[in-house]
């Protein structure tokens, strides 16, 4: 994969985490996370504007976030 960071650039982040403490490498972690999810959303959002988000999270997940209702009791074989 191709980098638009140049190996100096990059050294220098990674200088920069290494100094972090492990909190903060989380919570970057997570801040960055939710960003994409907010970023992901807002494109599906706008490309699907008649889905729910919980459609939406599906099409991501590739799974539903709430369980079908089945119709009689559970059984197992």
């Amino acid at each position: 994969m191709d980098s638009d960071t140049t190996p100096e650039a990059a050294a220098v982040v990674r200088r920069a985490i290494r100094k972090q403490l492990p909190a903060e490498r989380v919570n970057a972690a997570i801040a960055l996370s939710e960003s994409l999810r907010a970023i992901s959303l807002a494109t599906l959002r706008a490309r699907f504007p008649d889905r729910s988000t919980l459609e939406l999270v599906a099409l991501v997940t590739g799974e539903p976030m709430v369980p079908s209702v089945r119709s009689g009791p559970r059984t197992s074989k």
